[in-house]
């Protein structure tokens, strides 16, 4: 299945806060309930962030399985580090030295757009900062 051209990306952070509680879980958490009702934009999830989160609260791969199979099909995705990407993503790392991969991955799942006209995808995050700089498209901090 391929990945929608709108949507929202969580970065790492985006998915440690779904093993937080308050505000920023009711946040993540209508994102989540509007993808899976068919009333928002669909969720993306790179799996370098999910990596990176999981190895503070394992669980989180647990847990993040679990919504993505129990989701509607096309609601909640994993992006996988494609072989192809891998080419973008070092070029990326070049041009910004000392980046961590899963935020370059998340730049590359969340791209600025080419076309105005076009849907983009916005990046979901905890730290706008973290992205200074960076050719990411529309950027939302919880």
């Amino acid at each position: 299945m391929s990945l929608p051209a709108s949507g929202y990306v969580f970065d790492s952070l985006a998915i440690l806060a779904l093993g937080t509680q308050g505000t920023l879980l009711r946040t993540l958490s209508r994102f989540i309930t509007r993808a899976t009702r068919d009333e928002g934009p669909p969720i993306i999830i790179p799996a370098l962030c999910l990596a990176d989160a999981a190895a503070s609260r394992k669980y989180l791969f647990e847990y993040v399985g679990n919504l993505i199979t129990m989701a509607p099909p096309a609601t909640i995705m994993l992006a996988p580090v494609d072989l192809g990407a891998t080419a973008d993503m070092s070029v990326l790392r070049d041009r910004f030295p000392g980046i961590d991969w899963p935020v370059l991955h998340a730049v590359r799942e969340a791209p600025m757009p080419l076309d105005p006209e076009i849907p983009d995808r916005t990046l979901v995050t905890l730290d706008r900062g973290l992205y200074r700089g960076l050719p990411v498209g529309d950027l939302d901090e919880i």
